[in-house]
């Protein structure tokens, strides 16, 4: 019975409550984190409808692929667009970018940005998308299931 009563005894009861308490602390719900880059095609509208609203949209295809559009964004003539994709369970961070090949050109135009997305599994997802050359973002849920179209808008 003197043993309960000596330092080692606390010391020891210690280093065993905290291991049992970080155990039971640890999240459950760990994956790895995958980045995928996709390249936008860009298709460029006749008329500026200054009436439409920048938005995404989302389409579940039925073999899992997701078309993503971003509608009515403001483009130059030349430019590339590539979406960063950040996958980390069932949380999406996408974030676009554009490249102007001639930065001199500064005419723009009303355009449509489409994805083919093949990165993503039968599940649902909380996506966040950032534009990160106009500032503008949403946070919008999916499920790729194969019947699911979504649309918001981005707001600054």
């Amino acid at each position: 019975m003197e043993f309960f009563s000596t330092i080692e005894f606390y010391v020891v009861a210690v280093a065993i409550s905290i291991i049992v308490i970080a155990f039971l602390s640890k999240s459950r719900n760990e994956s790895s984190m995958y980045t995928y880059i996709y390249q936008g095609n860009v298709s460029f509208s006749d008329t500026s409808n200054n009436d439409d609203i920048e938005r995404i949209s989302l389409v579940s295809l039925d073999d899992g692929k997701v078309i993503i559009t971003h509608h009515n964004v403001i483009l130059p003539v030349d430019v590339n667009v590539n979406l960063r994709i950040d996958v980390c369970g069932d949380n999406i961070v996408c974030v676009e970018k554009k490249y102007e090949r001639i930065p001199d050109d500064t005419a723009t135009f009303f355009s449509n940005v489409t994805y083919k997305i093949d990165c993503f599994k039968h599940i649902v997802y909380s996506i966040r998308y950032e534009c990160e050359y106009n500032g503008k973002w949403c946070n919008i849920d999916f499920v790729n299931n194969g019947e699911c179209v979504a649309q918001k808008e981005l707001k600054l």
